[in-house]
Formats: C-alpha cells, structure tokens, sequence
C-alpha cells in the first residue's frame, strides 16, 4: 500500500496564508479568492504563481524635450507651480519642468493636500508614467509614481503587470511581493542536479524571484529559463501524482465480478444494427478490467456518434449479472433523461430483471424518498441521473460500476462523492469531446484509455457550408424546401449578455423570427426556461406529442451533449464565430443520425478574426474530432480548450501548452523512473518530492485514489 504522498514540512513559508501580511484584510481576502477562484485561503505561492501578462519598462530615462509620445518614462523634474481646477469636474495640474522642457502632471481625483504634500513647489522629483500631448503640450496623467531623488531606487526598473479583479489595486499586490520576495527561503532541490546544469536552470526560489521581480536577479538568469525551470515543476508534480494515483488502482484489490456475458450477449443479439469493432474491441477491454482483481479506471474516447451509450449499457449487463448495482450519471437533466428512455427502449424486450430508475433533481417528496429505498434495497439496478445519485442522502446496496457521460463536465469531488458510495467500484469516464494526446497525458496518465474510432453503419455524411448572416433569407426559403422531405431543424443560438442583472437569449428573438415564417412549427429551448417547460417542448419534437408536432427547435446550446433525433437533418449554428471547434463538432453531431443527407450551417458574422476564420475552415474541412481536437489546441491552448472552471481538467499556472510542450514526456519519465526506483515513494528523495506536491496541491491525489 502507498503511503500519503504528501508533506508540508519546510514549506511552511509558501503555503501560509495571504491574511499574515497586513495589507490583506477580510475585504481584500474575498476579492483575492474571487481573482484565484479559490473558496479556501489565498496563500503565498497562489500570490507566486499569479503570472504576469506584460511588464513595463521604466528604464527610459529622458529628457523632457526628449520624451516620446505614448511611451512610459522617468523624469527627474522640478515642481514650478500648482493650478487648481476653477471648478468641479476640470482636473488639478501641477507645472513641471528640466532644463529643456515643460511637463504637467494631471489629476482629474486626488486630495489638494495630498498632491501638494507629494509635490512641493520648486523642489525636485522624480516623477513616471505615460507621456501624452494634450494641446501641443507633454502631460503625464495621474503618474505612477512620485518620489523624491533620495528615494529614486524604490521605483521598479521593470515592472511587471498581473492580472486583476475589479477593486483589486495593482499597487497593492505589488506591495505584497515587495514583502515575499525578499523574505523567500530556498526548498531542497527535487530535480536531479544533472538535469539543471542540462536546461541551465536556476533553482525553485531564484526562478520564481526572476519571474515576479527580474530587475533584482542576476541577469545570467534567463526569464525564459526560470519559466521552463517552473513549468517542468509543475508538469512533474502533475505526472508524478499521477503515476502514484495509477499505482495506487493497480494495486487497489477489488472482488472480481463473475459473469458469463449472457445478459450482454442476449442485448447486442437483439439490437437493430450491428456493433462495430470498434465497441466490440472495448467492451472485451472493459469486460476484461470487470473480471480482475484491481479497480478498473478506463477513460473511454468516441467521436460523436461513435456508439458510446450502446457500450455502456452492454457493460453494465456484465456488471449487473454479477449481481451489483450500476450508475450512469449524465451533466444535465436532459441528457440523463434521454439516456433513462433509452435504457427503457434496449432492454424492453430483453431484460426483465433489470430494473431502470432515473434520479435528478427533479423528483420530489415521496416520489423521490421511493427511489431512494429502491436504490438501497437493490431493487434498483441500474440507475441513471445527474449529480443527484451522489448525494448523501443516497445509499447503495451494492454499487459495483459507476459510468460518467461527458465527464468533463464533473469536477473531482463529485466523482470522488460517488465513487465513495460503493467498494472500490469499477469506472468509466465517458467523453465525446476528443482529448488531445498532450491534454491526455497530462490529465488522464493514471488511466487506461479506450477508442472508438468507427462509426455506426447508416451514419450519414455531413455536408457543412459557411453562411454569412446577412443570407439569412436564404437560409429560411432552403428550409421551406426541405420540410416538404418531413426534416427536423436545431437552430442554435449564443447567448447575449445585456447587463449584469438580465441575460437575454438571442434564441428568443430567433424564435419571434422564424415563428413569422413558419407559424406553431417552431418551438424554443433554453436554460432559464423550467424542467416542464423544456420537457414539454422536446416532446413536440422528437415526436413523443405527435399533437403538437415542430419541426424547427430553437435553443441555446442546452442540446449540446446527447440529443438524438434520427429525423433532425439541419443544424444551423448561429453566430458560429463565438463558438469554440469542440462546441461546434458537438453541435453538428446532433444531426446525421438517420438515412437522410444532412446539413450543417454555420452562420457569421463578419468582420472575422483570422483566428474566428480558420476554426470554421476546419469546421467545414473535417468531421474528425480527434483532427478537429488536435487544431482546436493548436489555435486556443490547453486551458483554454477545456475552461477549467467548467471541465474539471488542467488549472496550470507556469506551463504554457506553445512553449513547453516538449517538458511533458520528460515529466512523465522522471515521474516513472521515481516510483520505480522507489515504489513505496518512502525514500529520502521522494520526501523532498512531497514537498513539490503539496506546494502544487496535489494533495488533492489522495482523493483522485477512488475518483478516476
């Protein structure tokens, strides 16, 4: 058994919180959180890895007569006179000059007292901040800095410029690392000195001190160097917690499940269509983990319309043979829902002693007090929800396989909570978004990973076309042709932020559009609408109310994820500018899934980016996610790509996917060889690693130990 990895000892320094140092009060506390997203305390190295955007140069020493327009310069000038604003509204000047030039120095806010207390007339100082020219005149407005000569020091050479959350003040957290960085204690070096005279890079504390403040370093430090040096810190403690959570699963024993596969077997046999190899080669992958004596951690990738859904539900036959409880859990209400009808639909003619539940937050009172006893009785055996199925109040009999749909969606401790619910569960991540091989390794390095890269037989061709919103015209008459063929239309729109306190649905305005034109067809889908609401028209779409019938659906991107309706032909995706490469590949695998040829419109706006541009060439190139996921990296960045808020995926701070990529399989070698030379990670070097850990906080991997 692996011991916890992790140790706080002589980090103490680093790992203290920000509310020590007196300029952070409760107030100031909160806005740090907000900025770092962080609900616990704001620390240190949270403060050290906030990485600044640019820096200004303040080097540029002119004279006045000298000073270049819209540069940043430092002055050394003599106070003349003060001109207080005759009236409200007009600013406060102060007259500057040197031997060869006049300046003055604007302030449209400030005390009278302070600016005459900081600025003395006919005294000198040195004064920095942008130039402008204002009626042929050289002013500088509100400068960042005013001192007197003796003090001329204190003003930074190269400032770096962070950023920040509305309230927070740059001078402030520049304060904060006037205090820490002198005050920083060097940690023992967990890199091997050969691979630092390698890369030439400086220690933990000296790159961290070049990053933040590299006036004061040793110019021999390259910045470039000290940023590699904290990247590769960073990659390594991801992969090293990795590789000790992958070990961990491999020698997290488990009951093996004993089953013949006759449920399985009977269920594909009964299936109108024929399993690809693709999912034939998974589910053998699956079964094969199912019957060891070790957790099963499997990330399973399909393109969209790849047929994952069919392989979990074949799966958790095998489990539920074996006498255990299995859980699908889906992001959304909707997706789950669709899932549980499904479910209904397989196994209707095939399985009697499955018995299906579905579990969202929908249920209520004695309804959902039902589902409960069911699920802990284990009456229920397969049971299909959201977050809901994990939540306290929610015991299982005998939970033996938890499957996660478009698992990027859950954060860790979800999984954790549920993986928590049974005895070392088996699991499997699902996710029609495509993981690049960089983000896979980086993220997913303690799994085992299986493809589905076949489609479905009868999967149709998607034909995608480029339309220029000022068409739209011709968009709505394409339409009116193309119901004569009885199709089904998704018309996706962005959502538009109006203010603060109101977002509006540019999907309503659609609506009243296309309502014009054609009349009770169209009905509309979006996430402020209620449960019933949207139930009710997704009924009138897929069919289920044939009294009511639409044909043309509009919504926000709510039917992103899991929407299957074999009628629907046309995605017309609105303001396809503003969508990301992923979203727009989920998107338009909502249609194709019947025997009709099916269209994809992408609708912009110009003018375009050149960034905006090419993510739509690619739409219109490629049907590929794996291609389309490997471009969309290409063009945003790993975190981008993901959005860590949302996918639960990478939150990095030094590592920049462009620049150190390369540091990722050097990582993950240095990673392996530790725990093989030291597979207790019990030895003295792997104590100076738990302090690389825990600074990172992957001490967050002992909980990874039973989430996936």
């Amino acid at each position: 058994m692996l011991q916890a990895p992790f140790s706080d000892s002589n980090i103490s320094f680093y790992s203290q919180p920000l509310t020590n140092f007196r300029s952070v009060g409760p107030r100031t506390h909160i806005l740090l959180q907000k900025l770092f997203k962080k609900t616990t305390q704001v620390t240190v190295f949270d403060l050290l890895k906030h990485m600044p955007t640019a820096v200004i140069d303040r080097r540029y020493m002119p004279k006045i007569c000298e000073a270049k327009a819209q540069t940043i310069a430092t002055l050394k000038v003599t106070i003349i006179s003060h001109i207080p604003p005759k009236r409200r509204g007009l600013p406060y000047r102060v007259i500057c000059q040197d031997e060869t030039d006049t300046l003055q120095l604007v302030f449209f806010q400030g005390h009278k007292s302070y600016i005459q207390q900081n600025l003395p007339a006919h005294e000198q100082r040195i004064i920095s901040g942008k130039i402008d020219i204002f009626q042929g005149k050289k002013q500088i407005t509100h400068p960042d800095y005013i001192c007197k000569l003796s003090e001329q020091d204190s003003i930074p050479k190269i400032e770096p410029v962070y950023p920040l959350t509305s309230g927070l003040h740059h001078k402030l957290v520049m304060r904060l690392f006037s205090y820490i960085l002198p005050s920083m204690t060097e940690i023992e070096e967990w890199i091997d000195q050969e691979l630092l005279t390698k890369k030439q890079w400086p220690s933990f504390k000296r790159a961290l001190q070049a990053i933040h403040k590299p006036y004061d370093v040793n110019p021999d430090i390259s910045l470039k160097k000290s940023r590699e040096r904290l990247a590769f810190d960073e990659c390594l403690a991801n992969q090293l917690a990795l590789q000790l959570v992958r070990k961990f699963h491999r020698h997290k024993q488990k009951a093996p499940l004993h089953f013949i596969g006759q449920k399985k077997n009977n269920f594909i046999s009964k299936l109108p269509f024929q399993l690809t190899l693709s999912q034939e080669k998974v589910l053998c992958e699956i079964e094969g983990d199912l019957k060891a004596p070790f957790q099963m951690t499997r990330l399973l990738q399909g393109d969209v319309g790849s047929g994952k859904t069919v392989v979990a539900f074949a799966s958790a036959l095998d489990a539920i043979e074996a006498g255990c409880q299995v859980v699908l859990v889906a992001p959304i209400d909707l997706l789950a829902r669709q899932h549980f009808e499904k479910a209904k639909t397989f196994f209707s003619e095939v399985q009697d002693d499955v018995r299906i539940i579905c579990l969202t937050g929908r249920e209520k009172g004695k309804k959902r007090d039902s589902l409960y006893q069911e699920i802990e009785t284990g009456e229920a055996n397969l049971i299909i929800g959201t977050h809901a199925v994990f939540q306290e109040k929610v015991n299982y009999k005998n939970l033996g396989y938890v499957i996660i749909d478009e698992q990027h969606r859950f954060g860790v401790e979800q999984r954790i909570q549920l993986m928590q619910k049974g005895r070392t569960p088996n699991l499997l991540v699902m996710t029609a978004t495509p993981i690049p091989r960089t983000l896979q390794m980086t993220q997913y390095g303690d799994m085992d990973t299986s493809y589905l890269q076949q489609k479905p037989a009868g999967r149709q061709k998607i034909s995608t076309h480029l339309i220029d919103i000022q068409q739209i015209e011709n968009i709505v008459d394409r339409l009116k042709k193309l119901f004569e063929k009885k199709t089904k239309v998704y018309w996706v729109c962005p959502l538009i932020e109006e203010s603060d306190k109101m977002i509006k649905t540019a999907a309503e305005e659609r609506f009243r559009y296309l309502q014009h034109h054609f009349k009770n067809r169209v009905g509309l889908v979006h996430g402020k609408m209620k449960a019933s609401e949207k139930d009710a028209v997704m009924d009138c779409f897929t069919g289920q109310d044939n009294e009511n019938s639409i044909d043309i659906l509009v919504s926000t991107t709510v039917i992103e994820v899991g929407m299957d309706v074999k009628e629907a032909t046309v995605m017309v995706i609105e303001h396809a500018e503003q969508f990301g490469l992923a979203q727009l590949h989920q998107l338009r695998g909502r249609v194709g899934r019947g025997d009709q040829a099916s269209y994809c419109l992408l609708v912009y706006k110009q003018p375009l980016s050149q960034v905006a541009k090419k993510r739509l060439q690619i739409m219109k190139a490629s049907e590929d996610g794996f291609f389309i996921a490997e471009e969309d990296l290409k063009l945003r960045g790993g975190g981008d790509l993901l959005g860590t808020q949302q996918s639960g995926f990478l939150d990095l701070a030094f590592f920049d996917f462009d620049e150190h990529q390369r540091l990722i399989p050097l990582a993950k070698k240095h990673a392996q060889m530790t725990i093989e030379k030291d597979p207790h990670f019990s030895g003295s070097h792997a104590q100076t690693l738990k302090k690389l850990l825990a600074l990172f906080e992957k001490k967050q991997a002992i909980k990874y130990l039973g989430s996936g």
